[in-house]
């Protein structure tokens, strides 16, 4: 009777062992509702989702040894009520992190040790559920492992890395969450783009979806290494370091590997190295025994890789138009192809080449296409910048703004060219999306936050002229590793000297666009200048505003453009140019505008048409330069908000709405700045009898 007791109690113990246990982590939230909550990962249509969780998680709770986990399960937060279920594609990887959680990058794959593992892979369903309000949700996202993962806390944190395409919004619930800093213990990444994007964005504090996890006490025996380098130039001496672990008592007794995929016996060591002498891509296998348990045997695919590429490359202009290209591909390439222009058509193929680009102020895509021996080729393409002058504003980044419609940054400016600067393409810094956006480039006179007609100037659409259009291209990343991509303008935009306001708004034709801004500071705020424009946030009202609704009320301040203008001035093209110089007012006839036939080239007749004429009749005022101190006021002699901007130097009545300019041939007049306003009469728009047109500023040139 003892003795069956005793095989009884033998066997209910080892029952018990192997039984599977759960745990919820964080655990300070396993019986009551987290202090947060996510849509992460079940509430957003299309994305990828990874988190890193400490491994004090497990170690506090008394799981001190390799367990596997076979299943994980999210829930509801307290506020939802029900949910109609939904029916996705989902995509679930595990791994031990090599950094501490901490350490988090956006870079997807840095998070991954090399015990990674896909656990599932293939359509999931959240079925319909409820709860009660006020309480944590049942654990209703229950996903149950094809392969259960070996996870051992000694090693290090607990990567969980979600991809999940097609999720029908509206039907899933908002997930449980913690983010109080050292409960939650856990740090995200995250991207929501469809399909998701290469790079991903940071969630700055510590953040942990309430889990449930599934798991036994590790019993076997499995394989498991590490190498210290998996690629680099032939020959390349690898380091490999055995991970395996065993439940049996003496531990792992053996170790048979296989370096090259060959299916032969290179090493019966625990931690061999190995050369690789030739180029190629190797496949890696360990099997290992332990006198109780069978054999265990881990393949890695393509493990090593000798005489693999990272293509780089960097650019400087050494005068105008030429530029010295640089490789700094890593390992040295054994070949190069260059493609300067972008018409995919190989240019050079010598290492460090110097390019000279006969156009000016405009933009090239170069490619650099390197290979090493029987290495894969690899490439890496950067958007060079051909122009006489470059005005950068602020690069530092690191938060954004982003609309559905339009979005972007206003700021103002000043040109103190006395012959302007004529603005041929911008840089925008876009993150999160990836690929097509439209740009608009609207200007205005005086600042952003002047008043017009009581009301702050960047809420005033009629303020704003549209004077050019371009397309880029977003790279996507976040709004630290975006980068900077060139927008060529529809038309060059020429400004005259003098104060002006800007705004750059940008569409994504595919969703929400996102734009990069940096906070606004002493220390960062600007002004940005050069020898001909300054670039001013206003840093001492509001350094610098986002637009999320176009020109309708509502701006984000502080928030300094990342970007740059190109452009050339006179001195530096010599051509003829004309734009905005001043805001007009509006008459019965709407607001009048001045038609340029062209620019105002040497040796031909511009034309200047204004629309909008009540009478078919206008004065047109001409002026060498500005009225001084300050644009004329006309409200005191009856025409309220109307402004004159030329020095009146000249004028004219015209009958009909074209004003006709012989501009001579000789070469001393090229440089030449003119500005020209139409004096429109409207007797019935004010008790002066005048409204005046928008005013331009004109250079005389090539």
């Amino acid at each position: 009777m003892n003795k069956l007791l005793s095989s009884s109690l033998i066997l209910a113990m080892a029952a018990s062992a192997v039984a599977q246990t759960t745990l919820v982590v964080p655990s300070a939230a396993a019986a009551v509702d987290g202090n947060s909550s996510t849509s992460y990962p079940f509430d957003v249509a299309n994305g990828r989702y990874l988190y890193v969780y400490d491994s004090t998680h497990f170690t506090n709770n008394g799981v001190t040894f390799p367990i596997l986990i076979s299943q994980l399960a999210v829930r509801a937060n307290a506020a939802t009520a029900t949910w109609t279920g939904s029916t996705f594609q989902l995509q679930l990887d595990l791994s031990t992190s090599p950094q501490d959680f901490t350490a988090i990058s956006t870079t997807w794959d840095s998070n991954h040790g090399p015990d990674r593992a896909n656990v599932y892979n293939g359509s999931f369903t959240i079925a319909p559920g409820s709860s009660t309000t006020g309480t944590p949700g049942p654990f209703h996202a229950v996903i149950t492992f094809n392969t259960p993962f070996l996870y051992d806390p000694a090693a290090g944190d607990l990567t969980i890395d979600y991809t999940a395409l097609g999720i029908t919004v509206a039907n899933t619930p908002t997930c449980d969450a913690v983010t109080t800093a050292g409960v939650a213990n856990a740090k995200r990444v995250y991207s929501v783009a469809n399909p998701p994007a290469a790079t991903a964005t940071l969630w700055s504090g510590d953040l942990a979806n309430v889990l449930e996890f599934t798991y036994t006490p590790a019993s076997g025996l499995y394989a498991g290494f590490t190498a210290d380098v998996t690629s680099g130039p032939s020959p390349l001496a690898v380091n490999f370091t055995d991970q395996s672990f065993s439940s049996a008592p003496g531990g792992v007794t053996g170790w048979a590997w296989d370096f090259d995929g060959d299916s032969v016996i290179d090493s019966t060591l625990q931690n061999p190295s190995f050369t690789y002498t030739n180029c190629g891509t190797y496949d890696v296998t360990l099997t290992v025994v332990d006198g109780t348990h069978g054999p265990s045997t881990l393949t890695k695919t393509a493990y090593i890789a000798t005489d693999r590429v990272t293509a780089d490359f960097s650019f400087t202009q050494i005068s105008p138009g030429l530029f010295q290209f640089t490789d700094l591909s890593s390992p040295t390439p054994t070949s190069w192809a260059w493609d300067f222009d972008g018409d995919n058509v190989v240019d050079d193929t010598t290492q460090n080449p110097v390019h000279f680009y006969a156009q000016a102020c405009v933009g090239a895509n170069v490619t650099l296409t390197t290979a090493r021996l029987c290495g894969p080729s690899a490439v890496a393409s950067k958007q060079l910048v051909i122009a006489p002058n470059t005005l950068q504003a602020a690069t530092a980044g690191a938060n954004g703004t982003s609309s559905t419609t339009v979005v972007g940054n206003v700021f103002d400016v000043q040109v103190t060219n006395p012959q302007g600067a004529s603005i041929c393409a911008v840089s925008m810094r876009p993150y999160t999306f990836t690929g097509p956006y439209n740009l608009s480039f609207y200007i205005s006179d005086g600042s952003y936050l002047d008043l017009v007609g009581g009301v702050v100037r960047h809420q005033v659409p009629s303020a704003w002229r549209l004077v050019a259009t371009g397309a880029g291209v977003s790279a996507g990343g976040t709004t630290t590793t975006s980068t900077q991509g060139l927008v060529s303008l529809s038309n060059t935009v020429h400004i005259p000297q003098g104060d002006y306001c800007i705004a750059l708004l940008i569409t994504n034709p595919a969703g929400t666009a996102y734009v990069c801004y940096t906070t606004g500071t002493a220390a960062n705020s600007g002004p940005f200048a050069d020898a001909n424009m300054v670039v001013s946030p206003n840093p001492t009202v509001a350094p610098g505003g986002a637009k999320y609704n176009l020109f309708a009320a509502g701006i984000n301040s502080p928030r300094i453009w990342n970007g740059a203008f190109h452009y050339a001035t006179h001195a530096d093209d010599g051509k003829a140019q004309i734009g905005f110089a001043g805001s007009g007012c509006a008459g019965t006839a709407g607001l009048s505008a001045l038609a340029p036939s062209g620019a105002p080239v040497l040796g031909t007749t511009l034309t200047l048409t204004a629309s909008n004429l009540p009478l078919n009749a206008m004065i047109m005022v001409t002026g060498f330069g500005r009225y001084q101190p300050s644009s004329l006021d006309l409200t005191a002699f009856g025409a309220p908000s109307c402004f004159v901007h030329p020095a009146i130097d000249s004028s004219a009545f015209v009958v009909g709405g074209n004003w006709n300019l012989n501009v001579p041939a000789a070469p001393a007049f090229s440089g030449l700045m003119l500005f020209n306003q139409a004096v429109v009469l409207d007797p019935t728009a004010n008790s002066l009898g005048v409204v005046v047109s928008d005013a331009t500023g004109l250079v005389l040139g090539l």
